[in-house]
């Protein structure tokens, strides 16, 4: 396993990892999302296999990583989804010919009551999940912004990367300092844009009137102004 970062309780924390089919020879890229532990093996999402984490001493660490959609990662798991897999669970072991549940529990619904009342199994057990549109979108706005660490890695092409550093070195600056400049100020008149058009709306819609009156009205004031005596006689 990676070198556990100082700022994490696990080593695997927010780390990119690398899992590979034994049958199929299939290499998926799954990351882990959270602070927490990973299975060493999961299933197989091509042959129905099962994978397992290799290169492990390589997994980079990626904690504003965006996972691509249709990609897997690893997320905490809520209560409610433990029940699920703790009755998938039971449901698939419970007559096994090798090791059955059943020979270990008086009862599935005491197999369920032991499995969840285990040593915190919501949050010791990860849940394995799609990367599906609403997951991404949430993860984005949601999860993923608990994790801000303040570094992040652009790519850009090698001559917008020599011009904002030619402008660095004219004004005096860092080079980082430049581009959270840039940044700010774009941000910021995308929001006094977004601001401006909100006012405007508000302003049509107090009109009691057509947007065409509005402009009318405004016109004619315009106009009105023109004519007026300027008082130098």
């Amino acid at each position: 396993m990676a070198k556990k970062d100082s700022e994490h309780q696990h080593a695997e924390a927010f780390r990119l990892m690398k899992y590979l089919c034994e049958e199929c020879k299939q290499v998926e890229w799954i990351w882990n999302s959270r602070d927490g532990v990973t299975p060493f093996m999961a299933r197989c999402r091509t042959c129905d296999g099962s994978i397992q984490h290799v290169e492990w001493e390589d997994d980079p660490y990626l904690p504003d990583f965006t996972p691509p959609p249709e990609s897997r990662m690893f997320v905490d798991l809520s209560p409610k989804r433990a029940v699920v897999l703790v009755r998938s669970k039971i449901e698939t072991w419970w007559n096994h010919a090798v090791c059955p549940m059943s020979e270990m529990f008086e009862s599935k619904n005491e197999a369920e009551k032991q499995l969840l009342a285990g040593k915190d199994y919501a949050s010791y057990q990860p849940d394995l999940v799609t990367v599906e549109a609403n997951v991404r979108a949430n993860w984005i706005g949601g999860t993923m912004a608990k994790h801000k660490s303040g570094k992040l890695v652009v790519r850009m092409p090698y001559t917008l990367h020599a011009s904002l550093i030619d402008e660095a070195v004219e004004e005096g600056v860092s080079l980082n300092s430049l581009i959270i400049c840039k940044l700010s100020l774009m941000l910021g008149d995308t929001i006094l844009m977004k601001e401006g058009m909100g006012r405007l709306r508000e302003l049509l819609e107090q009109a009691k009137g057509s947007a065409e009156d509005v402009v009318v009205a405004a016109v004619g004031k315009a106009l009105a102004r023109e004519h007026e005596p300027d008082g130098r006689g």
